[in-house]
């Protein structure tokens, strides 16, 4: 009958927003805990070798190479030297980003710098509605304050508070965002795939 069929199609479609929902939870954490590792190990790195310039470097060797070696198919793309070109400005502003991060971490701890990245969503919010008009929702709204609110919390409680590490790590939050906001606006236009995009950015920054 009609009505079982549409029964059935509702269980199916349940089922379905279950499934991504759960797998959409899961990457989400799987990228915490990536970022997580990245930081301490980013900072272990720094104690022991402080020359962030030369760290970005080897970094950026190893990621091309790593990218030629399993997705070789990058090389494939059409137009490599008028997209490189178009790519320059975001990639300084991906090397700034890996940059300041990086310096950061030469004056505060993993913990700071984990909180001071919290407040990047808040300096994507007024980029957003520039740029795309794009108004945050109560709820969203409500959560940023409370993320501005434990941050400034948690500043007004730093015991070792640097002012040169609180300076790199907002300017990291400044130039992620705007990164991101310039991806948004160019995506169109190149329309490269997260490979190709990680290729640029790395490639350009060996220079």
């Amino acid at each position: 009958s009609s009505s079982l069929v549409a029964a059935k199609r509702k269980k199916l479609s349940a089922m379905q927003i279950l499934f991504y929902s759960t797998k959409h939870s899961f990457e989400i954490i799987c990228f915490a805990l990536v970022s997580v590792c990245m930081i301490l190990l980013n900072k272990a790195v720094v104690l022991y070798f402080p020359c962030v310039t030369q760290l970005l470097i080897f970094q950026s060797i190893f990621t091309v190479l790593a990218i030629l070696v399993f997705q070789n198919n990058v090389l494939s793309q059409e137009n490599h030297f008028r997209k490189i070109v178009g790519w320059f400005p975001l990639a300084c502003l991906f090397y700034f980003n890996l940059f300041s991060s990086l310096q950061s971490m030469l004056y505060i701890s993993v913990e700071t710098f984990s909180v001071l990245r919290c407040l990047q969503p808040c300096t994507s919010l007024p980029l957003d509605f520039l740029l795309f008009q794009k108004v945050p929702n109560v709820y969203a709204t409500f959560f940023l304050a409370i993320i501005f609110v434990g941050t400034l919390m948690y500043y007004l409680n730093d015991l070792q508070f640097d002012m040169d590490g609180y300076t790199w790590a907002l300017l990291h939050n400044i130039s992620m965002s705007l990164y991101l906001a310039s991806v948004k606006l160019h995506s169109d236009k190149y329309q490269l795939s997260s490979t190709v995009m990680s290729f640029y950015n790395n490639i350009l920054a060996i220079p």
